[in-house]
């Protein structure tokens, strides 16, 4: 189970990689020079151009693919692409090629969204916060590394135009061993159900639990949920979803949740937190470090998710992360601006202090908004709908990047630090709506997760239908799953 949640969690790699990428490059003078020194509205275009394409594919192409032909093909199709995608962008000659590699970078991206909804399908209810939790590592994972080969390119001027090439073309490793490596690991063993392969669906099952496991239980409540599924559902447009009251809630809950895992202020510092530790530090070298610095600690908290989400559950995680957040975004602005002035090299405690709480951010924002919401959206929808729905739902971080990839490069130069104020408001918002609005969903199988949001617990349904009266298997919803302490 770990192999194969690892192998496809590699997949967020490539994003976390190309998300620090177009940081680093941004502070590269030569790469500047090579694109014609793009002002702020054409760095913003430089994301558009990337962000575009993966919202529209992954909405209305990639889930049909899922479905169609497996979730690993998926994570293949979109594996190959991005290899193609980095290639061209770094081999190009002129400016127009690296604006095309990033168009079809954003298509590869669309594809591999097929790897949370792997992981969550192919995990025990038990341990699938910790399963999905990997999907946050390996991007914070991807950033890091992204940062250290950018830190070693710039420090050698010698490489000219190879300072960034070299950052780009690093993009192929990954993608290149998910491409192949994805065929050696079991197919979702609920897509094999849907798909009547049965047996294959055991044997998936086989090779992705302990001994210790019920394999045939286990089974048996897959069979039975798609047996419901197909007797009682159809594969729902839009409209149909949100005449349904209990999937109207769950996406309008996904939808928020992934644009609240961009606005709290994390794409931003993902995407220019270069030039803002350049705007602090003026020291293009000094900015990339804190960059790694950044990275590390980022990975650090998506570790600890890891080990702790499926105890405490996922409200808590989300409702303090935000309010932690909330925090070290008013601390981190507040002492450039109180300085007075961007650059504050010139009080080193200062300079400190604003680092840690940046960092503090990252740790919190890890196991919270980074995993939680990847955790909670591959898990809240029925199989009949899932990939549509988590495609659509996911989305939104991509809407939410998009538009802060054209308004934070201005919003920055005129508010400086102050910007920082806005993200602190998003969280308490963040906070307020979790609080209200999202239930536990912490060890419940995802055959009879529908319960907790006012739907049927399918599994029980198909077998009272077929008079199998035992229940000893039914949900129990924890009566504190509300408590916030």
């Amino acid at each position: 189970l770990y192999v194969a949640s690892i192998l496809a969690g590699l997949c967020q790699v490539y994003i976390g990689y190309d998300s620090n990428t177009f940081s680093s490059v941004l502070v590269i003078d030569n790469w500047k020079e090579f694109m014609g020194n793009p002002d702020d509205v054409q760095i913003g275009s430089l994301q558009t151009c990337y962000t575009v394409p993966t919202i529209i594919l992954a909405i209305f192409v990639a889930p049909y693919i899922q479905d169609r032909w497996g979730r690993r093909l998926s994570m293949s199709l979109g594996s190959v692409i991005i290899v193609i995608a980095a290639l061209v962008m770094a081999l190009t000659p002129n400016s127009t090629g690296f604006w095309a590699g990033r168009v079809v970078l954003g298509v590869g991206q669309a594809f591999v969204y097929a790897a949370p909804t792997y992981m969550s399908e192919c995990a025990t209810r038990t341990i699938r916060g910790r399963i999905v939790g990997i999907w946050q590592i390996t991007w914070a994972f991807g950033a890091l590394v992204s940062t250290v080969i950018a830190i070693g390119a710039t420090s050698n001027p010698s490489l000219g135009q190879w300072q960034w090439r070299l950052i780009e073309i690093t993009q192929v490793v990954i993608p290149s061993i998910v491409a192949v490596g994805i065929w050696f690991v079991p197919e979702s063993p609920r897509w094999l159900v849907e798909h009547d392969h049965i047996e294959k669906a055991r044997d998936a099952l086989t090779r992705l639990r302990t001994a210790e496991d019920d394999v045939e239980k286990e089974l048996a409540d897959i069979i039975e949920a798609v047996r419901w599924e197909k007797e009682n559902t159809t594969k729902l447009s839009i409209r149909e979803v949100f005449v349904d009251k209990s999937l109207r809630h769950r996406l309008l809950i996904a939808c928020f949740l992934n644009l609240f895992n961009q606005v709290c202020g994390n794409n931003a510092m993902n995407n220019f937190g270069s030039q803002v530790y350049l705007a602090a530090f003026s020291s293009s070298s000094i900015a990339l470090t804190m960059q790694a610095v950044q990275d590390v600690v980022q990975m650090v908290g998506a570790m600890i998710a890891i080990l702790w989400i499926d105890r405490i559950g996922r409200r808590r995680a989300l409702f303090w992360g935000a309010l932690f957040m909330c925090v070290m975004l008013i601390i981190a602005g507040s002492i450039p601006v109180g300085l007075g002035g961007d650059n504050i090299t010139k009080n080193t405690g200062a300079a400190a202090v604003m680092v840690l709480a940046i960092c503090l951010f990252y740790l919190a924002f890890g196991p919270s908004w980074g995993a939680s919401v990847w955790i909670v959206t591959t898990e809240i929808f029925p199989m009949n709908v899932r990939a549509q729905l988590v495609g659509i739902s996911s989305q939104f971080q991509n809407i939410g990047s998009l538009a802060l990839s054209q308004a934070f490069p201005t919003m920055f130069t005129k508010l400086s630090y102050k910007s920082m104020y806005v993200f602190a408001g998003f969280n308490i918002f963040m906070a307020i709506v979790v609080w209200f609005f999202l239930p536990e969903t912490k060890g419940v199988s995802l055959e009879e997760i529908d319960e907790i949001f006012g739907g049927v617990n399918r599994v029980q349904a198909q077998r009272e239908k077929e008079g199998i009266t035992d229940n000893k298997d039914d949900v129990v919803v924890d009566e504190k799953k509300d408590s916030m302490v």
